[in-house]
């Protein structure tokens, strides 16, 4: 792992980030998708924690592990549902979503490699005007509203007004969006796939950002980023993230169910130790996932049952591709359909 350094704004991986991102995968594939390689521009593999911060709150509502193979010229993007158990803490609150605000990105970093088999090279942490502002400078994106959006939060400043249809979203309307969970029967976890929506549309915009806007997409970050990854790994991310296609990215989430605590009435999301580890394996190249899962128990609460339940079954992992998403969609069940 690179150590961790002290946090400094690093606005050019934000660029990496939003132009690596251009999509892939065979749904339902089994075998590896990934090989580990070499290192630098021409090979390597490497694994990012991908957050974006509520403003208001401070909770990291977006969290997404990223397995980038420069060789291979691919990348996987794992999203985990903000209401994810994880014992990072003896608090009662263990949602996956109040751990950087409990103890920080690097923290967060830490528990997850102590949950699943994979070594964590470094994260990105940002708000929610670095989406806003590359949106805008794309010039908008092109989404299948999956219904109408209305929904009014005064104290956070937010008003969400989208019709349901094949929209032209400006950065504003993208962020209200991938904020919106209202009308969703399934909650965050409607929002997870409508976020999903929006990845695909923005991959797809920026698949023709000419190469002279790169730096306006680096600078616009800046105060809304930060990372804990060396200036010289980012550059190489960065030239890397070039010579990715738009058919090298897969898109899913990490496969587990929702239940609502007895004990607390809190609603949770809990992994499946035998899905996530097919994901581990399929997606991250790390073999033999299965055997080295989860080996302090973080991802389940054992006195609990109906957790217990939930974490021992196989939840199958759902594959998309951005070009299958903008071509089929994905639509959240919705309040109005139910």
């Amino acid at each position: 792992m690179i150590l961790r350094r002290h946090r400094r704004l690093w606005a050019f991986l934000a660029a990496a980030i939003l132009l690596t991102a251009q999509p892939y995968a065979k749904n339902g594939e089994s075998a590896s998708l990934f090989s580990r390689g070499g290192e630098g521009d021409d090979g390597g593999t490497y694994d990012l924690l991908l957050l974006g911060q509520d403003e208001a709150a401070g909770l990291t509502d977006v969290v997404i592990l990223a397995h980038v193979d420069v060789g291979a010229g691919r990348m996987c993007m794992a999203q985990i549902p903000r209401d994810t158990y994880l014992r990072y803490t003896d608090k009662n609150y263990k949602k996956i979503n109040g751990a950087v605000k409990a103890g920080g990105a690097a923290a967060l970093c830490e528990a997850l490699e102590r949950a699943l088999p994979v070594v964590i090279d470094g994260y990105v942490l940002l708000d929610l005007a670095c989406v806003r502002d590359a949106v805008d400078l794309l010039g908008g994106v092109e989404i299948d509203v999956p219904c109408d959006m209305d929904y009014e939060d005064p104290t956070q400043g937010l008003s969400i007004h989208l019709k349901k249809g094949r929209t032209h979203l400006s950065g504003a309307e993208a962020v209200h969006f991938v904020r919106y969970r209202a009308g969703y029967v399934r909650g965050d976890l409607g929002r997870v796939d409508a976020q999903k929506l929006f990845l695909a549309a923005f991959l797809e915009a920026a698949t023709h950002v000419d190469a002279g806007d790169l730096p306006r997409l680096a600078a616009l970050a800046v105060g809304s980023t930060e990372t804990d990854l060396p200036p010289e790994l980012v550059l190489s991310l960065l030239r890397a993230a070039r010579r990715i296609s738009v058919e090298n990215v897969t898109l899913l989430t990490l496969p587990g169910e929702e239940l609502q605590s007895a004990k607390s009435g809190a609603w949770y999301y809990v992994l499946s130790r035998a899905g996530t580890a097919e994901v581990m394996e399929t997606c991250f190249g790390v073999a033999g996932a299965s055997a080295c899962m989860d080996p302090a128990h973080l991802l389940s609460d054992a006195s609990r049952p109906d957790f217990e339940a939930i974490y021992r079954k196989y939840v199958p992992p759902v594959y998309h591709t951005a070009s299958g998403l903008r071509q089929e969609g994905i639509t959240p069940e919705t309040v109005d359909d139910s």
